[in-house]
């Protein structure tokens, strides 16, 4: 046998020795239950298997939904809607630029954090539990430039004057 036939007989034979999943795009687990279509095709193993691997005749071809039964259906598209924002935490970050012999700069940017929630208007999942969704943010929504001498965000007082905007209670997260 050539070294040339014996290569394409190997490559053959690895071929073949892979587990098929034919039409499948990925493993089931891999499904999103917020998101994932349900007819967007996956695939299980049937059974334990020791090695991680799945032997070509345990493989079952399947859907996201199928398998975990929260999922998009096709003809309905989410329309996802704020329905509740409630502010947890305000705090400022200075910042500041130093050109020497120029001297320094500083300014700050208020940050507020609130805990978001959105809901879909068309309650597109199968399941009900994912028709709503929050998650904290934490975001600018006011600053006080550049100034030869240190701004706090925190103190009462805005660029113009006093300015309820910039008093904080220096929590940085939700929880």
């Amino acid at each position: 046998m050539t070294a040339q036939l014996r290569r394409c007989v190997l490559l053959l034979v690895l071929l073949f020795s892979l587990p098929l999943v034919a039409g499948a795009q990925g493993h089931c687990d891999s499904c999103d239950p917020v998101s994932s279509s349900c007819d967007e095709s996956c695939w299980y193993c049937r059974g334990d298997q020791i090695d991680g691997g799945c032997a070509p005749d345990r493989t079952v071809e399947s859907t996201c939904g199928a398998y975990s039964g929260s999922c998009i259906p096709g003809n309905c598209t989410p329309s996802w809607q704020e329905t509740a924002r409630e502010n947890r935490g305000t705090y400022g970050a200075t910042d500041w630029w130093c050109s020497y012999p120029g001297g320094c700069m500083w300014a700050c940017d208020h940050h507020r954090v609130d805990w978001v929630t959105y809901t879909d208007a068309n309650q597109c999942n199968t399941n009900s539990s994912y028709w709503t969704k929050s998650f904290c943010t934490d975001y600018i929504d006011a600053q006080k430039g550049w100034s030869s001498h240190q701004q706090d965000c925190c103190s009462g007082f805005g660029p113009w004057g006093l300015d309820p905007t910039f008093t904080c209670n220096h929590y940085h997260s939700c929880s």
